[in-house]
């Protein structure tokens, strides 16, 4: 009888102890995983802070620029181009500087639309974009451009600038360095993206060689609008810009 029982008692503990030993594991666990939860939340918090952080820095960035930007274009608008006007309409001055000066005039009045397009807030996006490609098409003789541009009313004043600023860099990059005589755009858009695409003839260039302000600017504009962006070089064959962006984005600077 008692050896029935030291049995029975010994079968208790066993049990107890595996029981005792399992839940022990399970608790462990809870807390492992609750430990790992608490980091994984701090080290979220802390990306997040970072990125907020960033694009508080991008967004001071860019304000800056458009702020230097409407100063150098009201100073050329009041002071070269009122200089050159004068300087124009002089009957002393002879019909060939006329011409020349002609010419700075036009090519000033470029300038300054590139730095500050006018009436964003009140313009739709499409007539911006086309006045950005009619004034390169008028004002650059030796290139051709073609363009289907449509977009829905969806963005906000300081993105609808933003967007126009990376069409202008990446035209400015094709002026400058690709050699073209062809640049394409093409502008899409479904209910959620945006998406577009410069496509030119010229020599192409390597984007990882070419770490310039233009094309920093370009990488910081489209990480303030939330989207991506790719260029490909075709070598001598010419370069495509790819952007896209959500039309859901609520940008204010």
């Amino acid at each position: 009888m008692e050896a029935g029982q030291e049995i029975e008692s010994i079968a208790f503990w066993m049990w107890f102890t595996l029981l005792f030993v399992i839940g022990l594991i399970g608790l462990i666990i809870i807390i492992t995983r609750i430990f790992y939860k608490n980091i994984l939340l701090k080290e979220k918090k802390l990306n997040d802070s970072k990125l907020d952080h960033q694009k508080e820095l991008l967004k001071t960035t860019i304000l800056t620029q458009e702020k230097e930007r409407e100063r150098i274009a009201q100073d050329i608008h009041d002071g070269l181009v009122s200089k050159l006007n004068v300087i124009r309409l002089s009957k002393k001055e002879e019909k060939q500087v006329n011409a020349q000066i002609a010419d700075c005039i036009k090519t000033v009045r470029l300038i300054s639309h590139d730095l500050i397009p006018p009436l964003v807030e009140e313009t739709p996006i499409n007539d911006l974009l086309h006045k950005v490609v009619t004034v390169l098409d008028n004002d650059t003789r030796t290139l051709e451009t073609h363009y289907n541009i449509s977009i829905p009313e969806k963005l906000s004043p300081d993105a609808k600038l933003q967007v126009i600023r990376i069409i202008q860099e990446v035209t400015t990059n094709v002026l400058k360095y690709a050699d073209a005589t062809q640049v394409r755009f093409l502008v899409r858009s479904t209910t959620q993206h945006l998406s577009i695409k410069i496509e030119d003839n010229g020599v192409g260039f390597d984007p990882t060689q070419s770490q310039g302000l233009g094309l920093k600017n370009i990488t910081a504009r489209v990480q303030l609008l939330q989207g991506s962006h790719k260029f490909k070089n075709m070598s001598k064959k010419g370069s495509i810009f790819l952007f896209s962006m959500p039309l859901d984005i609520t940008l204010t600077i």
